[in-house]
């Protein structure tokens, strides 16, 4: 039996009862494939996050329908039955499921700790645990041998360390501190390792990037060095074709970052010559390898935040070397086409899935919200920088690497992508359902984000936000912070701005955040917080798309809400009525969304603009639009 058809056991087509209640204080039914099932199955599935929301869904869905089959998911730990509803527990059926009950032989602790999209592929391996309780360290083993394929065994030289770091990191993306202390401990141990910070190494994939990236810079400038920001080998051998393989791969994938300077001479080290026409074959190479990862309807969700992240790197390289590969716009739209036909299918589900990392928007406080509760004195910050594309941010993120950690990740947006629905659920912890009276303005942030952190027990005086950030000085904004404040939400509008204004397409916003960030606003915003101990984190509300006008609608009043990309209509009826006089465009399927928002798109590089204007824009659901940076900022 595989892990889904475990957890699908519990809910069969005719249902054991119209209500089932299933505790997952450890996050592990996670999987959108799980959640389809349970939907074409005719369930109804609800995460618990108040009383409230499920008392309204029993009396106006369940109570008087006789063939109602709801699931209420609670993945709170300190939520009982006993804080529920007691009419509602009293008709239900519930379910609990835990890693001490799927896992018995093996240490809790790891297992815990493991990113969860791999515990079905562990679960596939139930027959080969071995026999007896298992300690962490031999749980280490199991899980690195048996699951990853990973050893430290082999490891006797700086080619095997960066193959099994590029593994760990790039390939595998393993989060797990268990693992990798494990890995680092036994590294340790061994004599030729003995002045290489291989804590440093194994616990950060950022501070893996850099020791590569500081090496690298030294090769490729011919210039001898003794010193390092993280410690190790002064001697790579970056003319090993291993080594440049991972290079290739790290560089493409945007996790290893060098200022446009010294793009010449990285170039010139991938393809073994600077010439123009080097240039070209180099980036035309990372375009047809890139073309061939374009995730496809049934990939998961994980699949496309990783591939988002080579798309904005591919974007960005583009840009800096005004080196466009000659297949992008083929490339462009057969990953749109594909993102969009897959977000048909999937994107209801992520509303779903486990906050830890968070997937979508509004779950980043959830998850914060974990991490404060295992700090005395925790602080956290959140900063977000309006508008800001995950191509954009791959383009200026060199500026922050040679004073922070600095690692980037990325999550989904909220569609409609506009700034009032996203950044609202981003800044409530919540679906735009839960502020339909705000969903088409921002003038409710503040209290929504105090109203957030109220619910976890922080007062709202150690609350602090502010928006329309990005100019003068970052310091004026720090000695606003007083010691008791614990929470902040930052909006920096320097990239919204930008791009209302801007001419000359997305090129022109690059040039314009790379002239911003040499002024070292954000650098100096970050630096004051880390230095007031907050725990930091960068993310943006929606991205943005080059787009060309096709006209704009006459519709009058008919659009509640509209922007360049998106219309949003108030019945089914005027929605029709629209598209009569714009065929091209296509209905978007309202997911989270108050009752009455019907939004209308269009393809992923047309907006509702004057016709044949070329513009930067939001709004709709493109791949460029929905997945968004999200990055942890932390002291080297």
């Amino acid at each position: 039996m595989s892990w889904n058809e475990y957890i699908l056991s519990d809910f069969p087509e005719v249902a054991f009862s119209p209500i089932s209640i299933l505790f997952d204080p450890q996050a592990l039914v996670g999987d959108e494939s799980v959640f389809a099932e349970l939907e074409r199955r005719g369930y109804m599935i609800q995460e618990y996050s108040d009383t409230l929301s499920i008392r309204y869904t029993y009396e106006t869905s369940v109570r008087n329908n006789p063939n109602a089959k709801w699931i209420i998911i609670v993945r709170d730990e300190h939520v009982t039955k006993n804080e529920l509803p007691y009419d509602i527990v009293r008709l239900s059926r519930q379910i609990s499921v835990s890693i001490e009950d799927l896992f018995p032989n093996l240490n809790y602790a790891v297992v815990n700790d493991l990113d969860r999209r791999y515990l079905s592929d562990l679960f596939d391996l139930k027959e080969e645990i071995p026999y007896g309780i298992q300690s962490s360290g031999q749980t280490c083993e199991f899980i690195l041998e048996r699951l990853f394929s990973l050893s430290t065994d082999i490891v006797n030289d700086e080619s095997s360390l960066l193959f099994l770091l590029s593994k760990v990191h790039f390939y595998f993306a393993i989060h797990s501190s268990e693992l990798l202390n494990y890995m680092a401990n036994k590294i340790s141990d061994k004599r030729q390792f003995k002045d290489w910070d291989i804590d440093k190494l194994f616990l950060s994939s950022g501070n893996c990037s850099l020791f590569l990236q500081e090496r690298l810079l030294a090769f490729l400038d011919e210039n001898p060095r003794t010193e390092w920001q993280i410690k190790g080998s002064s001697k790579i051998n970056f003319t090993s074709l291993d080594v440049k393989r991972i290079i290739s791969h790290l560089f493409s994938s945007g996790n290893l970052s060098v200022n446009p300077d010294k793009l010449e001479h990285l170039i010139k080290y991938l393809a073994g010559t600077a010439s123009p026409a080097s240039f070209s074959s180099t980036i035309n190479a990372f375009a047809a390898e890139i073309e061939q990862c374009i995730p496809t309807t049934d990939s998961g969700y994980q699949a496309w935040l990783d591939f988002a992240k080579k798309w904005a790197e591919l974007t960005a390289l583009s840009i800096a070397t005004t080196n466009k590969p000659a297949i992008y716009d083929s490339i462009q739209k057969k990953v749109n086409d594909s993102f969009v036909s897959w977000q048909k299918v999937h994107y209801q589900y992520l509303l779903s899935l486990p906050s830890n990392p968070p997937v979508m928007l509004h779950q980043i406080i959830r998850t914060v919200e974990r991490r404060l509760f295992d700090k005395t004195n925790g602080r956290f910050a959140l900063i977000v920088v309006d508008g800001l594309a995950l191509n954009q941010w791959m383009g200026i993120k060199s500026f922050l690497e040679n004073d922070f950690a600095v690692n980037t990740g990325a999550c989904f947006a909220w569609i409609p992508t506009l700034t009032s629905i996203s950044r609202q659920a981003l800044f409530s912890g919540k679906a735009p359902m839960s502020f339909s009276s705000s969903i088409s303005t921002t003038s409710k942030e503040e209290t929504l984000w105090q109203q957030a952190w109220e619910n976890f027990g922080i007062k709202r005086t150690d609350v602090f936000y502010k928006k329309n950030l990005g100019s003068g000085e970052a310091q004026e904004i720090l000695d606003m912070i007083t010691p008791r404040t614990k929470i902040c939400g930052l909006v920096i509008n320097m990239v919204d701005n930008i791009i209302h204004g801007i001419q000359l397409g997305n090129a022109g916003i690059h040039n314009q955040l790379s002239q911003w960030m040499s002024a070292g606003y954000l650098n100096a915003l970050l630096s004051g917080l880390l230095e007031m101990g907050f725990d930091i984190i960068v993310t943006s509300d929606h991205g943005n798309i080059d787009c060309t006008g096709i006209g704009r609608p006459q519709d009058g009043a008919l659009s509640e809400q509209h922007g360049e990309r998106i219309r949003i209509y108030s019945d089914q009826s005027l929605l029709a009525h629209a598209h009569v006089k714009c065929p091209q465009a296509f209905d978007i399927k309202p997911v989270g969304l108050p009752t009455g928002m019907f939004p209308m798109s269009l393809p992923y590089n047309q907006a509702f603009a004057t016709a044949g204007e070329r513009l930067v824009a939001h709004g709709g659901n493109s791949l460029e639009e929905v997945i968004v940076p999200l990055i942890q900022i932390a002291k080297k």
